[in-house]
């Protein structure tokens, strides 16, 4: 059984932090896999959910390694039961991985350790654009 959930959202020094939560109770929480792990959460549009689920925010239950992002939100008003609903959909976050793309085409040299490190480098390393960089990520080069 699901505790809660915990939506989790970047602050400005970049660290992210909880703040809110989601009780099962006030909310139905759907999990398939396809591939990548997408999830549905769907519950009553009030203030504080409707302050909670916004793109690229963050959910993740307590207790589970896994974590997930949220990638459009739904808002919907039945108009037979006078009912107000949001729904937050999304992928588990190694969905992001995927999304990680090399920029341009590049040129690999013929020793594969180089090609390797020219890669890593160019996409999260020194060589890549701010956006796309890991912090404090170093990668080391073989003097061979």
């Amino acid at each position: 059984m699901i505790p809660y959930v915990e939506i989790i959202r970047e602050t400005a020094d970049g660290s992210l932090k909880v703040f809110s939560f989601i009780y099962p109770s006030e909310c139905w929480f759907e999990l398939k896999y396809h591939g990548f792990g997408e999830f549905e959460l769907y519950c009553p549009a009030t203030r504080k959910n409707l302050t909670a689920l916004k793109k690229c925010y963050y959910v993740k239950i307590p207790n589970r390694r896994f974590g997930w992002c949220i990638t459009s939100v739904q808002y919907e008003f039945k108009a037979e039961s006078g009912v107000r609903m949001i729904s937050a959909k999304g992928y588990e976050l190694k969905w992001l991985l995927k999304k990680r793309i090399i920029q341009k085409p590049v040129q690999l040299s013929t020793n594969l350790f180089q090609a390797i490190h020219g890669l890593v480098n160019a996409n999260i390393g020194e060589g890549a654009s701010a956006e796309r960089r890991i912090p404090f990520f170093k990668s080391v080069q073989n003097s061979e």
